[in-house]
């Protein structure tokens, strides 16, 4: 029962002590009574602090109810209605500034050509990508092909075990030949191969979606048809992050064949 009391008491101070009006009013009721609180933190004795307190801070009745209660509620109400307006006002003006910078920021850096040696460390960074792409494909087709032995000498054991021949199977169907993808690219997207082209046959696409005469979404989707079709390939560049997009032999001879490089 006591334990139930004690809990309900500490839940409700605990309510109360976080409550808005509550913080507020303490921290208002502090400010305009600072001169009580210092007079009770003194070494003054007990009866000396009443005296004073009495006699020199709240000497009349009204100084009494106006600045213990009064004045403190009226700041706490101001500063719960009203403040959170102008604070809000300056911190969506703060935000909207910092977003400006960050967009002049960015701007700049779109701006700003890469140095020799950048250019030179996204070929290398390529270059290894390359490498390591190649290298993991050749490793996943050894491990298939290692894969395939290990199932073929077991069926050929699991026949040479079983003492009934294998029942024959019946002719599968004739399989169906897939249709041949179609290559075809428009003029715009030509036209897209033969910037690439002669960027040196191969562009960083944040630089070249940017500068393109084409809107981003139509950039990025003529790119990523080109290379469903085989035309380009695109892969991580780790230098400055993004994505490259390089011409495939596909990309190159149709470039050359269509004059887009001497």
């Amino acid at each position: 029962m006591i334990d139930d009391i004690y809990k309900s008491i500490k839940a409700s101070m605990y309510e109360r002590a976080t409550s808005p009006l509550f913080g507020a009013f303490a921290i208002s009721w502090s400010l305009w009574n600072y001169k009580t609180i210092l007079v009770i933190l003194s070494s003054m004795k007990v009866n000396d602090k009443i005296s004073y307190i009495e006699s020199e801070i709240y000497s009349e009745d009204w100084s009494l109810l106006l600045g213990g209660a009064i004045y403190p509620l009226i700041s706490a109400v101001f500063f719960i209605l009203i403040y959170p307006h102008p604070a809000k006002w300056i911190y969506k003006y703060w935000n909207n500034q910092q977003k400006k910078l960050k967009e002049i920021k960015q701007r700049i850096e779109d701006d700003t050509p890469l140095t020799l040696d950048e250019s030179r460390q996204i070929r290398r960074e390529l270059l290894r990508f390359e490498s390591y792409y190649d290298d993991e494909i050749t490793k996943k087709n050894n491990e298939i092909d290692r894969l395939k032995d290990i199932i073929s000498t077991l069926e050929k054991q699991a026949q040479a075990s079983s003492p009934e021949p294998a029942p024959e199977k019946s002719p599968s169907p004739k399989q169906q030949t897939k249709p041949k993808v179609d290559d075809r690219i428009n003029e715009d997207q030509e036209s897209i191969l033969a910037d690439i082209a002669k960027s040196g046959g191969w562009v960083t696409d944040d630089q070249f979606v940017s500068k393109s005469k084409f809107d981003t979404v139509k950039t990025e989707y003529y790119l990523e048809d080109l290379e469903a079709k085989g035309y380009v390939t695109r892969g991580y560049v780790g230098a400055k992050g993004g994505i490259s997009t390089t011409l495939t032999t596909k990309g190159k001879k149709f470039a050359i064949d269509k004059g887009a490089v001497s």
